[in-house]
């Protein structure tokens, strides 16, 4: 075929998959755990991963997003799911769309400008079964909408900068800011925590994570919050791990140890990201029961990988087959992972040519006319994925 898998995927990451059965594994604490914070049992991350097994994957099978007729979002930073809305945003452009479960495009938020109903910016957004929230770095302001009908609510002001949300309820919500500029003069004062938690008119009632003045993020990390049902997951650089904060009670952190980890030293981790020679975790992991998606550096090169809960034995996919190969993950539903392709028929044939999922023929129409479609991974029963 004159091409692998990673030739015609190298516009995606590189597939992982770490999987572990539910006996007891050996597994070792991390030596440099956050206080405050209970701790997990290790996942131990091999550099040379065994092939994906059958069964990983149950099933895959694909949602066309309904033309809106307005904006096309050429990429999509996040996917919030909230009871029957799918609520897809794009940073970059300052658009929200919002769909029903099964594609159906039901209206837009793209209120860009300065009047009482519009933002500067989307620096963040957020979905409850009631409410779209978008955050405005620029204004320092929070616009509420309906999530039903997309009707302006109310917009308050904002006493911090975040670079990311998520709610919990509407009276509960997570935020984050981390520097990534030393040499940046912050607009506003900057929370010294990492995480803060508010309540519905944003005073803060609980900070997680202190972090030295002299810390600096990763840059060009897209997201630090993720969701599991209830709970919220986030990373940061800081960290080899992330950590699952559920709604009530105390977050839990969830080591990761890598053989050629990045330097501890505070001053060195960022200086070091791009040396191409530590493994760390990149961005915030996606989580449903039993496997969690993690992109990891290796070498200075992404790659993404599933993991099931509490075991440390890692799988990779085919350099030959890119049989259900899990493709741009931007959320979960329903206890799957949802990935999509926008606008690229000519990706979706070469991945099709490889062993991928074949879409029905609204699908290809989809992305042969520059829409958008969603991928859905339904995962196997961790229980017997070995």
């Amino acid at each position: 075929m004159g091409m692998t898998v990673m030739n015609v995927a190298g516009r995606i990451s590189i597939v992982l998959i770490l999987v572990m059965t539910m006996a007891s594994c050996a597994t070792r604490k991390k030596k440099c755990e956050p206080l405050n914070m209970r701790t997990s049992d290790s996942l131990l991350f091999m550099e040379t991963p065994d092939t994906l097994p059958d069964g990983i994957i149950d099933s895959v099978y694909w949602i066309p997003l309904e033309n809106s007729g307005q904006k096309v979002l050429y990429e999509i930073s996040k996917l919030c799911v909230a009871d029957s809305f799918m609520v897809i945003g794009s940073l970059h452009q300052g658009v929200l769309q919002v769909y029903s479960a099964d594609g159906r495009f039901l209206y837009d938020i793209s209120r860009k400008g300065q009047g009482p109903e519009e933002y500067l910016e989307i620096a963040a957004f957020t979905a409850t079964s009631t409410s779209i929230y978008i955050l405005d770095n620029y204004s320092h302001e929070m616009s509420r909408y309906s999530i039903d009908e997309g009707r302006f609510i109310e917009k308050t002001k904002v006493p911090f900068v975040a670079w990311d949300m998520e709610a919990f309820n509407d009276d509960d919500f997570l935020f984050t800011c981390l520097r990534n500029n030393p040499e940046a003069q912050m607009s506003m004062a900057s929370v010294d925590y990492a995480v803060w938690r508010t309540d519905g008119k944003w005073q803060i009632n609980k900070k997680y994570l202190p972090v030295e003045k002299e810390y600096t993020e990763i840059y060009g990390k897209t997201r630090y919050f993720t969701r599991h049902g209830e709970d919220i997951i986030f990373h940061c650089l800081k960290y080899d791990g992330f950590f699952i904060f559920p709604s009530d009670g105390e977050p839990v952190f969830h080591p990761i140890e890598f053989s050629d980890s990045l330097p501890r030293d505070k001053s060195l981790r960022l200086k070091d990201v791009n040396a191409g020679q530590w493994q760390f975790l990149a961005e915030t992991p996606f989580v449903v029961d039993g496997y969690s998606v993690m992109e990891i550096s290796v070498a200075g090169e992404g790659a993404q990988m599933f993991a099931v809960d509490a075991c440390n034995e890692v799988f990779g996919n085919s350099e030959t087959c890119a049989k259900n190969l899990p493709v741009n993950i931007i959320g979960v539903m329903d206890n799957c992972f949802i990935g999509y392709i926008n606008d690229n028929y000519m990706l979706y044939k070469e991945l099709v040519n490889y062993g991928f999922q074949e879409g029905n023929s609204e699908v290809e129409d989809m992305l042969r006319n520059g829409g958008c479609c969603l991928i859905v991974y339904q995962m196997a029963d961790s229980n017997i994925a070995k």
